[in-house]
């Protein structure tokens, strides 16, 4: 699973985004290759939980149909005149760590995401994915753009 996917403990029953995996462990429980567990990031908790891909239930909605575009927010840092509270929002057929990841890496990037882009903030964005093409388009230049900017955030991309 990537980073970013939301995730259910089966046994604990927190809820949290993947946020990478770790050969550092805890317990017996390992990951199918046998020497890593995933991290994962609880709301309104510092320090990130380990555990095993059995002990999780992955939540992200598969593509239905023609809902096969998604919508994502990237916090930015450093932005020269940014207020600190910056966000690029942006939509694409592929998932929000795929497009994240080609903006860093140059591949069709906006040169804010390439060089300011910090990191995905899924729950910013994800529980309106995946989307229609028409919705996606609504919901990246309107909906979500105003929705952020409620929030304070100054949000660039997008139009």
């Amino acid at each position: 699973m990537t980073n970013g996917t939301k995730v259910k403990h089966c046994q604990e029953g927190y809820e949290g985004l993947i946020d990478g995996l770790t050969e550092i462990c805890q317990g017996p429980k390992r990951n199918p290759d046998g020497k890593s567990q995933y991290r994962i990031r609880v709301q309104n908790q510092e320090k990130r939980k380990l555990a095993c891909e059995e002990d999780l239930i992955f939540q992200r909605k598969p593509p239905i149909g023609n809902k096969r575009y998604y919508v994502y927010v990237v916090e930015l840092e450093g932005v020269p005149d940014g207020t600190g509270r910056d966000v690029y929002i942006g939509m694409s057929q592929h998932t929000p760590e795929k497009r994240f990841e080609n903006h860093k890496k140059g591949h069709l990037a906006h040169y804010l995401v390439k060089k300011y882009g910090k990191e995905l903030v899924p729950e910013l964005f994800e529980k309106y994915n995946p989307l229609t093409l028409k919705e996606a388009r609504k919901m990246e230049n309107v909906t979500l753009r105003q929705e952020l900017r409620t929030m304070g955030y100054n949000v660039y991309g997008g139009d």
